[in-house]
């Protein structure tokens, strides 16, 4: 079946959680999409020299086991193959090429409000999609920071939030509860759990997300 309408979820996965998983879920239902993409990053423009990333291989990984089983959910290596710095305006317009009769949808939560007018080239990748933005608890979107973003793609902004039911987890506190050797069950699905179980990742690893 020919998909019209496409999600694209982007970020390190590092490691993919349930919040991850929850965003996709509630943006498909909300705006009736055909598929989600998930699109894990070579190299985030706010993450240089991260070294708590693991590899593209493990992230790529625990993506496919996380997902698997849900027919609406795929991976694009997009990023991946491109490699150096991930800008999602490129990354966008790629998938434009890809799929050039679909309407795309940007999803992030509304925690990435705050630093988006600091997006490389915000206002082309504005025109080219719809974003879609998922409300997380605890983020105050009255700090939303409009710097160059035109009047008229706020407006749009401030017209596609959605609020669901969407737990507060992060993959910081993830990485940081397996360098303690603490439960992270409810935070990732059983088979990322058991994916860095077995492959003894986040063992001396605690950075930023």
């Amino acid at each position: 079946m020919k998909c019209n309408r496409i999600g694209i979820l982007g970020g390190s996965f590092n490691p993919v959680h349930l919040g991850h998983l929850s965003m996709a879920e509630v943006a498909a239902e909300k705006f009736r999409l055909d598929k989600v993409l998930f699109v894990p990053c070579k190299v985030s423009p706010f993450k240089i020299g991260d070294d708590a990333v693991v590899s593209d291989a493990d992230r790529l990984e625990m993506l496919k086991v996380s997902i698997a089983g849900n027919r609406r959910f795929e991976i694009s290596e997009i990023e991946l193959s491109r490699g150096g710095v991930s800008y999602s305006v490129d990354t966008v317009k790629a998938l434009q090429d890809i799929y050039p009769s679909s309407k795309l949808f940007f999803i992030i939560g509304s925690d990435s409000l705050m630093n988006l007018s600091q997006w490389h080239k915000i206002q082309t990748l504005l025109t080219l999609c719809d974003f879609v933005i998922i409300k997380r608890p605890n983020v105050d979107e009255r700090l939303f920071i409009e710097g160059d973003i035109p009047h008229d793609c706020v407006e749009r902004l401030q017209q596609n939030r959605v609020t669901g039911s969407l737990m507060e987890i992060s993959s910081t506190d993830i990485r940081r509860k397996v360098a303690e050797g603490g439960s992270i069950a409810r935070l990732v699905s059983p088979a990322v759990e058991n994916y860095i179980e077995t492959h003894r990742l986040y063992r001396h690893n605690s950075g930023e997300s």
